[in-house]
């Protein structure tokens, strides 16, 4: 691609964020080329999207995100892979609380959205944790799960 600029790079807004790719954007007054700029390889995952701090029991749903980044916490669009969210500790009394909804999302532009989740038993101190083959996996902040009023 011939950029004169980092404007005339693609780039995708989402969610008041914009996100460059970086490639070959460092100019010379001449046009030449001085040095090529790369986005870091992936090393971990993060919720970028995080948990409401209160849900109401099967009730409500909630949104995940989660990212890959590599390791200066940077979004690496070219990541691809499945996206698996669990619940990482449950905040129930029994200890059996199951996550409901689409807990498997395909990173795209390194972004994997998990939109209707809910899990099915009151508590507190839930989190989720993200994990895909090959990256340190992410862990939520923690959230509570509410009885219905």
């Amino acid at each position: 691609m011939a950029a004169t600029s980092v404007l005339d790079l693609p780039a995708s807004v989402r969610r008041g964020r914009i996100y460059v790719a970086l490639a070959a954007v460092a100019w010379s007054s001449a046009g030449v080329l001085q040095r090529e700029l790369t986005v870091g390889t992936a090393t971990q995952l993060a919720f970028t999207i995080q948990p409401p701090t209160a849900v109401t029991v099967l009730s409500d749903t909630f949104q995940v995100e989660v990212t890959a980044e590599d390791s200066s916490g940077s979004l690496v669009p070219s990541f691809t892979g499945d996206v698996t969210v669990a619940i990482g500790t449950d905040g129930s009394v029994a200890k059996n609380a199951q996550l409901r909804g689409a807990t498997h999302a395909s990173l795209v532009n390194g972004i994997a959205t998990f939109p209707n989740l809910s899990i099915d038993q009151t508590g507190v101190m839930y989190t989720l944790k993200a994990s895909v083959p090959r990256l340190t996996d992410a862990t939520s902040r923690p959230f509570n799960v509410l009885a219905v009023p």
